[in-house]
């Protein structure tokens, strides 16, 4: 429930990401948050990743993520 005077919106923004294979893409996406796992455990996940979303590694794919913001502002 709004406040007396605040006035919300919606604003949607869309971003997308292209990749040429997904060693790049792991490289850019996942290499910051699997840093600190064993090698064992990132090799694990990676693959997983891949059979998930990747089926053909060795070419591209395009991502697509849209976002919802809620803007509020006080009127006045």
């Amino acid at each position: 429930m709004l406040k007396p005077g605040l006035k919300a919106t919606v604003e949607t923004e869309e971003l997308r990401f292209e990749f040429n294979n997904f060693e790049l893409a792991w490289e850019v996406l996942a290499g910051v948050t699997t840093a600190k796992l064993e090698p064992n455990r990132k090799e694990e996940a990676k693959r997983a990743v891949r059979d998930l979303l990747w089926p053909e590694a060795d070419k591209p794919r395009r991502f697509r993520n849209l976002t919802q913001f809620i803007v509020g502002a006080v009127n006045g």
